[in-house]
Formats: C-alpha cells, sequence, structure tokens
C-alpha cells in the first residue's frame, strides 16, 4: 500500500505508527515513549532492529538504521483523562531541542458526553451506563482537552501554558524548520524525505516568516507532485 500511495501523489508524506522499524514509512512515529528514550531518537541512537515493543534491544551502527534519517512523531503523548495529560514540558522541550522531533499528539480534544438529566432533574454529562445500556466503556469516553459543551479543562489551560513557554521560535536566519523531498544524494533518499531547514522567504506585507516566540514552528511538504504555498505567521 505504500509503494501505491508514493505513486499516487509522492507530495505526501507517509506516517504509519505501526511500522516499528520504518520499512515503509517516511516518518519514524511511536506511542508514549519516555522522554529520555525520545532524546536517543533525536539523537540518531536507534540500532538497528531495536524496538519499544516487543523489546529486542537492537545492534550494530545507528548509522544502518534508516529511522535516524527520518522525523520523528510522537503519534501519541498525553492522555487527557482524569487530572491528566501530565509530563507535557518533558516533552515539548524535547521538541526544541531536537530538530528531528517534530512534535506530537494529546488524546483526545473533546469529551464525549452527552446531556441528559438525573432523577432530581439536574443536568449533567453522561456517559457509558448512565443511560441504561449493558455494554459500555465507562468513562472512557471522556478523556478531552474541552468538555462536552467545549468548556476548557485544566488540561487544556497547562498545554498551552507549557506549549507558550516550550517551543520557542528558530533562528531568522534558517526560517521555520520543514519536512522536505530530499534529494538523490541525501542520506534520506532511501524513503525521499529528510529533515531540513527551509530558507528565509520573501512575505507579503503584515506576515513574517519566523513564527513569533511561543509558536512552534510548523513543518511542510514540499514533494514533486505539487508544492504548497510557502506558510507564513500573521505579524
Amino acid at each position: 500500500m505504500s509503494e501505491w500511495v508514493r505513486r499516487r501523489d509522492p507530495s505526501r508524506p507517509i506516517h504509519y505508527e505501526g511500522d516499528r522499524l520504518g520499512e515503509y514509512t517516511d516518518v519514524h512515529a511511536e506511542m508514549y515513549r519516555p522522554p529520555a528514550a525520545v532524546a536517543r531518537i533525536g539523537r540518531g541512537e536507534l540500532r538497528p532492529g531495536e524496538v519499544n515493543y516487543p523489546p529486542p534491544a537492537g545492534s550494530g551502527d545507528p548509522a544502518d538504521d534508516p529511522r535516524n534519517r527520518r522525523p520523528f512523531l510522537l503519534t501519541e503523548f498525553a492522555h487527557a483523562m482524569g487530572n491528566g495529560p501530565g509530563g507535557l514540558a518533558e516533552y515539548l522541550q524535547l521538541c526544541d531541542e531536537y530538530p528531528r522531533v517534530q512534535g506530537g499528539y494529546v488524546w483526545e480534544w473533546l469529551d464525549q458526553g452527552l446531556r441528559t438529566r438525573d432523577a432530581e432533574g439536574r443536568q449533567f454529562f453522561g456517559y457509558g451506563g448512565d443511560f441504561g445500556e449493558d455494554l459500555h466503556d465507562g468513562n472512557f469516553i471522556c478523556d478531552g482537552l474541552v468538555l462536552p459543551d467545549r468548556t476548557p479543562s485544566p488540561g487544556l489551560l497547562e498545554y498551552a501554558k507549557v506549549s507558550a513557554t516550550s517551543c520557542s521560535a528558530p533562528a531568522a536566519s534558517t526560517g521555520p524548520p520543514e519536512l522536505c523531498s530530499a534529494s538523490a544524494n541525501s542520506p534520506s533518499a532511501d524513503r525521499g524525505w529528510a529533515c531540513g531547514a527551509r530558507p528565509p522567504t520573501t512575505t507579503a506585507a503584515g506576515t513574517s516568516a519566523t513564527p513569533p516566540t511561543g509558536r512552534p514552528a510548523v513543518w511542510t511538504g514540499c514533494g514533486t507532485v505539487r508544492s504548497p504555498s510557502p506558510r507564513t505567521w500573521r505579524a
């Protein structure tokens, strides 16, 4: 399937978290790796055959592992359930420290409770088991950064805070980092995508090629089928 996608539209990098060894994908992705493990990935220290689970340690030269030449994405690194998510700052600091670590995703955006009433007529957001059903997932559908009525949770406020303080803007001389199509002599030419930095771009009046402080850098694709217009931040 990955080869069909590349033939159909090579402008889009392929991401699949289940490809542990990087045999088919353009982006190395994993879930819930500890910060120390993410730092090793950022430094390009994975050894051939090394995976999180099952647990083989791997051996050989890290230079032979194609994952060390690809961007790293945390498909999921935090779970916004109960008093979560936690440990956010540690991960976002790694995004600043290592260009290969391009970011990650929090599970999930929205609590999926349904507005209902109790026996006394008081309104609340119900979840599994509150409607008389026998088969349900309990409160596991209420694990979002915002409540069912879109009220921000404390978790969202914390995420906004650490994002603003941990994600720094890149130097103006380099422009935002970019996931771009690799040339034939690139070390990542095995998949055609590499980590890089986009040169400074000419921007329209009122815009800037460098994100303002507090906004994370943008990763963009520049494949062979079509190239997106340069992305800019509003001043």
